[in-house]
């Protein structure tokens, strides 16, 4: 059993130090003696660390996952060699301070359908790109410039400013045009119209992410992905990540202490916005349990998670 956990930390100020006890987690990291060193420790990259996590597991070892080509391949897309990137439609969300990437609350497969139509225009076959509807919130097109475009993941954006995210690598200048063409495509659609009238948000945007050409050879993570935490965070909901964690303390990581009790020992797989650690615990003597347990120190759960 190996569970990854994305956002299972954050840097939002005050969100850790808010989290109740989570002695499930306290009981795995203390069984398993050492954590080990933080893999992949760097906020400012383009992926967060699950994603790297979750890509290695797949069998992509690249410094920047293919992950447009391997979502669409999941969505029954024929992948093929080409270099893909992913096209997200959001909300942006003009503010004194900032602009913030949001999800369109409660997007139709009907009203996204629309939606890509009127964009597909931007992406002519006759010049060389492939185009492919995977489902309402995820959306595909492939072409040689994608290969090398770098651009951050939609993980790094929701919920936050998106100004430090846009790409402004040479390769990828592209996707600024593309966007603010987007951009124009979008405003005063009748789709939009309607989701205002009914007060949900309107698609006024895309995201771009995910660009370039997969590994020949990938097979699905022998992983379960926890997403509760993930999906709390890129909305800010931070008491519903607070929630999350009380309950994958109670039901999930209950049952992996369980597990490890019983001689089968889980893997747990840590990941905040920095890096992810692995944690899977060993049977140790009652004798060094009941130490540990009057120990003074600060619960190492907490430790762990600033760490990441």
């Amino acid at each position: 059993m190996h569970l990854v956990i994305p956002f299972a930390s954050v840097l939002q100020t005050g969100v850790l130090q808010a989290l109740p006890p989570l002695p499930n987690l306290e009981t795995l990291i203390r069984l398993s003696g050492s954590t080990g060193q933080p893999v992949h420790g760097d906020e400012l990259s383009p992926q967060m660390p699950h994603e790297h996590l979750l890509a290695t597991l797949r069998g992509d070892l690249s410094d920047r996952p293919a992950t447009a080509a391997w979502h669409a391949a999941q969505d029954g897309v024929a992948t093929g060699q080409h270099a893909w990137m992913e096209i997200t439609p959001i909300h942006l969300a003009v503010s004194t301070d900032q602009i913030s990437a949001v999800w369109p609350n409660d997007l139709q497969d009907s009203e996204s359908q629309v939606l890509w139509e009127q964009l597909s225009a931007l992406f002519p076959e006759n010049e060389g790109w492939l185009r492919a509807y995977g489902c309402a919130t995820r959306w595909y097109v492939a072409h040689e410039r994608c290969a090398g475009a770098v651009c951050a993941s939609l993980d790094r954006v929701m919920g936050r400013s998106v100004d430090v995210w846009m790409p402004d690598a040479p390769q990828a200048r592209f996707l600024r045009t593309l966007q603010n063409e987007a951009q124009m495509v979008l405003h005063g659609l009748a789709v939009n119209d309607e989701r205002e009238a009914r007060g949900t948000l309107p698609v006024n945007s895309v995201w771009f992410s995910g660009c370039g050409r997969a590994p020949p050879q990938q097979t699905p993570p022998a992983a379960k992905t926890y997403d509760a935490l993930r999906l709390a965070a890129m909305q800010s909901d931070w008491q519903a990540w607070i929630d999350a964690w009380a309950r994958l303390d109670s039901i999930e990581l209950a049952a992996m202490v369980a597990m490890a009790q019983v001689g089968t020992p889980p893997t747990i797989s840590l990941c905040g916005e920095r890096s992810y650690i692995g944690i899977t615990p060993k049977p140790r003597s009652w004798g060094r349990r009941i130490k540990q347990a009057l120990s003074t120190k600060r619960p190492a759960a907490i430790t762990t998670l600033e760490a990441l």
